[in-house]
């Protein structure tokens, strides 16, 4: 991954729907720590909630996850995001809808199972 440049599109302002278009400057931090510590993430499942343009996910597909979950709340910023993928990796996403009562639910029951000891 070191040396290799990584194209990616993006918007630089958008209405608040649309954030998840924009590059933000905390995932490249995130992207630079990993980098810096790939034992981090390798051979481990990472779930990325809110992946937007889908940078930390590329950076993060060249340090060798056993898997990587990348979430958006959104189908064009997926889209962005797989497309981003496609373009710089030869990874491509699976993408499905999430059922969002399903998961507040089942978050719900972590939480009281975590609190309950």
């Amino acid at each position: 991954m070191l040396g290799r440049t990584i194209h990616i599109h993006h918007m630089r302002a958008t209405p608040l729907p649309a954030v998840g278009l924009q590059l933000w400057i905390g995932s490249m931090v995130l992207a630079d720590y990993l980098l810096a510590h790939p034992d981090t993430i390798q051979r481990k499942t990472v779930l990325e909630i809110g992946c937007g343009s889908g940078f930390l996910g590329i950076v993060s597909a060249g340090l060798r996850p056993k898997r990587y979950f990348l979430t958006d709340y959104d189908d064009t910023i997926l889209l962005n995001a797989h497309e981003n993928l496609k373009r710089n990796t030869n990874e491509t996403l699976k993408r499905r809808k999430s059922n969002h009562e399903t998961l507040k639910r089942r978050s719900e029951a972590l939480k009281r199972s975590a609190e309950s000891g």
